[in-house]
């Protein structure tokens, strides 16, 4: 058998080997990337789409997240505004009459054996001038709650006052001084008390005189003034009608706390007691006193059966703490104006953005009883003047709760229309009524939130 090529070469020896040379055309070139290749243009271009692509569909995702997210911190925004604006306003609402519409009962006064029948104060006009100043800021009226109704369903404002008496604020009965048939003329000073203690009543306090004269057809008379206790000692009268001034006991309370008059009968059935100072001068400045066109009380209070039985003080507290706020709604939101009774001026302050509505109206209990509502609307409780029995009554005495509602509106405009129709409200708790919101071109693409409430007014239930 014959060897091979390269068993032969096995069996040559190393010298004989014979090497044959490199043939150029047949050799390949080695890379150290064996195997890759380079990327084309069209590679390059599709991979930029696909980039691209993915990009877009990250950013979308991206802004319709964020979207989401405003549109849901705006909408929490609306609630939390829309919650606190309502709290604000039924806070004070439930405040309203506190010692302002405390007064003598609506079914009649007993003094003495005597039975005094007339109408209680609520409603009546306030007459506020301090110094030489007219104020016009100061309350229009005694009434725990005024609705100014806006007109074509335009916001309401909503007015509330009440006493900043801290210890108690209760109506505070006069009598006449010796020798008069009322417990006040023009040109006296003071009023004399009916009760021998000074009922917490203090220098400087912010007082309103009140008399409700028996005829109906005559205006109760409401007068501010500021309490002057300066040589203000109380009075002691004896059997003659004589009076004299009690320096000893300025207080009127012996040493031990009992009243002077215990056990004394006094003349005509009334007891003599403290008497509260005020300044009659219209022209002194810082305190509260006339109108200046009449005299500081301009009505004689006096009233049928004992003298002064529908006169009464009611005693507001510090000028600095007496509350009288109006809230009503601005181009920003809810917006409440304070007066202050300490110089007579008022000041605006922005509460709540967002709020774009606030409607409200009056709980009135026109039937026999005095604390079940039977109408609800917004008319001048003055208008209401009989029950459904066809009873004279006060209208404003009947006025036992107040509904309300507001709206308020996410800041979030969106590109779609979100809100389809205009919300409702029921101001009689049944029939829907709408609440305006289309002032705005724009106001189907914003969300809105709506709350109502019903706020019982305490102070006129439990004296009614």
């Amino acid at each position: 058998m014959p060897l091979t090529e390269p068993a032969m070469a096995h069996h040559l020896p190393l010298n004989a080997i014979q090497l044959r040379p490199h043939d150029k055309s047949t050799a390949r070139p080695v890379h150290a990337g064996c195997g890759q290749h380079g990327a084309t243009l069209i590679e390059l271009m599709v991979g930029m789409v696909i980039g691209m692509l993915a990009v877009l569909v990250i950013a979308q995702v991206a802004m319709f997240y964020e979207g989401q997210k405003r549109s849901t911190t705006t909408g929490s925004d609306a609630q939390v505004n829309g919650a606190l604006a309502m709290q604000t306003v039924q806070r004070d609402v439930q405040m309203g009459g506190y010692g302002i519409t405390s007064g003598l009962s609506a079914v009649g006064n007993t003094v003495g054996t005597t039975t005094v029948p007339f109408m209680p104060a609520a409603g009546c006009a306030i007459r506020a001038m301090l110094g030489s100043t007219v104020a016009t800021e100061a309350p229009p009226r005694i009434a725990p709650v005024i609705i100014d109704d806006g007109a074509n369903s335009a916001p309401d404002t909503v007015r509330v006052a009440f006493s900043g008496q801290g210890n108690f604020a209760v109506p505070i009965a006069v009598v006449p001084p010796a020798g008069a048939a009322t417990v006040h003329v023009p040109a006296a000073t003071a009023f004399v008390l009916r009760s021998a203690v000074n009922l917490g009543n203090s220098q400087g306090d912010l007082m309103m005189a009140v008399h409700v004269p028996a005829d109906t057809t005559i205006a109760p008379s409401c007068t501010l003034f500021s309490l002057n206790m300066n040589g203000m000692n109380p009075l002691l009268r004896d059997a003659a009608g004589n009076e004299t001034e009690d320096t000893a006991n300025p207080l009127g309370t012996v040493a031990d706390g009992t009243p002077l008059y215990e056990g004394v009968a006094p003349v005509g059935g009334l007891r003599v007691g403290p008497r509260l100072g005020h300044v009659a001068d219209a022209t002194s400045s810082g305190v509260w006193n006339g109108d200046g066109a009449t005299p500081l009380f301009p009505l004689a209070l006096d009233g049928p059966g004992p003298a002064g039985a529908n006169a009464y003080l009611v005693n507001l507290g510090r000028p600095a703490d007496f509350v009288y706020r109006s809230y009503s709604v601005n181009t920003i939101g809810l917006a409440v104006r304070n007066f202050n009774a300490t110089n007579g001026t008022a000041a605006s302050q922005d509460l709540y953005a967002g709020i774009i509505d606030l409607q409200a109206v009056y709980g009135k209990a026109l039937g026999t009883d005095p604390t079940q509502v039977t109408a609800w609307n917004a008319a001048d409780p003055a208008l209401d003047i009989l029950d459904s029995a066809g009873n004279t009554i006060n209208g404003w005495s009947r006025v036992v709760a107040v509904r309300l509602a507001l709206v308020a509106r996410s800041q979030q405009y969106e590109k779609s229309e979100v809100t389809a129709v205009q919300p409702t409200w029921r101001p009689n708790g049944v029939d829907p009524v709408t609440l305006k919101i289309d002032g705005n071109a724009d106001w189907k693409h914003y969300r809105y939130k709506i709350y109502e409430t019903v706020v019982p007014l305490r102070n006129m239930i439990w004296q009614s």
